[in-house]
């Protein structure tokens, strides 16, 4: 089933468009074969042009140890105040989740991420079948902003399955140790304990309900998690930096054009996107 039929009869996940809440959780998961032979260390292969909405994605490869525009502090972030005190819980209270039934894919927010002064990232928990996926498990003002809201959904970190990186800033990744039995999956590859391991690049689904897609542009190295929820497709993805969909243009973005391009793939696809330092958006629904 691809992208755009999954969001056919889908019941409706609440939370407003452009200003969601970040209290106002969408509940919206991942099985992956953890017993894959390891492939030896080679030359990654360009990402390749399949997708599930049948968007183009970029045949250009990406060298590891390239240069990364970081997060330059000489260079201006777009500014945004946290919604509270960062040092607590910036999303409100957390309604109780109940049970989680495997026969279900859903998405939760764990922390909406901010960026001014201080910087933190979005984090989400997916769920789908055998797979417990935590996405960008990145900066916060304490680990328990991490650790609390995955205790509240019965998820030791001990049972995590996979980390997803959007991309490598360490806003986006100082907290993936938490993890300490999750494969980690970026844009170029999967690494569990000593082995690294290949994957397919631009479609490759983590889950049958999960798939990475290249969407370089903020870095070279940036990559966005679509999950085929049963209440929505999400998309997980620094293309944007905030709930009302600001800056249009990237700061620090490598390739505005190649941002551009990834926008418009994942609008066409998504009915709710979490941006890396705000709380989810509604496209469509």
């Amino acid at each position: 089933m691809g992208v755009t039929e999954a969001r056919r009869d889908r019941p409706t996940a609440c939370f407003d468009h452009p200003a969601a809440r970040a209290d106002e959780r969408p509940n919206g998961g991942v099985a992956a074969d953890r017993h894959d032979p390891p492939i030896a260390h080679r030359e990654r292969r360009g990402p390749g042009t399949r997708s599930v909405h049948g968007g183009d994605a970029s045949t250009q490869d990406h060298e590891v140890g390239g240069t990364v525009r970081g997060h330059d502090r000489r260079i201006a972030r777009p500014h945004r105040e946290p919604a509270s005190d960062p040092a607590r819980r910036d999303d409100g209270p957390v309604a109780s989740p109940g049970p989680y039934d495997p026969g279900m894919t859903t998405v939760h927010l764990l922390h909406a991420g901010y960026a001014s002064d201080r910087v933190a990232s979005t984090v989400a928990l997916v769920r789908d079948g055998d797979a417990t996926i935590v996405v960008d498990p990145g900066m916060v003002a304490s680990r328990s902003l991490i650790l609390d809201p995955l205790r509240e959904h019965s998820v030791a970190p001990e049972a995590v399955t996979h980390v997803f990186l959007s991309h490598h800033h360490p806003d986006h990744t100082v907290n993936i140790a938490l993890f300490p039995n999750a494969e980690v999956v970026d844009f170029w590859a999967r690494y569990r304990d000593d082995l690294w391991l290949d994957h397919d690049g631009d479609g490759y689904r983590l889950s049958p309900k999960s798939q990475l897609w290249l969407t370089p542009g903020h870095s070279e190295e940036d990559a966005s998690l679509i999950v085929e929820a049963d209440d929505a497709v999400y998309a997980m993805t620094h293309l944007w930096w905030y709930t009302d969909r600001s800056p249009d243009q990237d700061p620090l973005g490598a390739d505005q054009a190649a941002i551009e391009r990834g926008r418009e793939r994942v609008l066409a696809a998504a009915d709710i996107v979490m941006p890396g330092h705000g709380a989810p958006f509604r496209v469509r629904g």
